[in-house]
């Protein structure tokens, strides 16, 4: 029997009566496209480059200098993609 969740996911994918919706279809083709796969991946792994796994908040008040840099908004993102 499937859960709620299936069959929520199931009315948005059109599909012939009695066939199944795979992975594939939950996954919208991520996992059968391995330039997909590494391109996920390789974004996670660059987003967390520099990141000192503090709040916003908290890194502003440890680092001043680059909270006035990037003018106290969303400062730890920023300092990733900058350097």
């Amino acid at each position: 029997k499937p859960s709620n969740n299936e069959m929520q996911y199931a009315d948005h994918i059109e599909k012939a009566p009695g066939e199944e919706i795979t992975l594939h279809d939950r996954s919208y083709g991520i996992t059968s496209d391995p330039l997909t796969q590494f391109a996920c991946i390789f974004s996670a792994l660059i987003h967390d480059v520099d990141h000192p796994g503090v709040s916003n908040s908290r890194f502003s008040e440890e680092c001043p200098d680059l909270a006035d840099r990037f003018n106290k908004r969303s400062v730890a993102e920023q300092n990733s993609l900058k350097q």
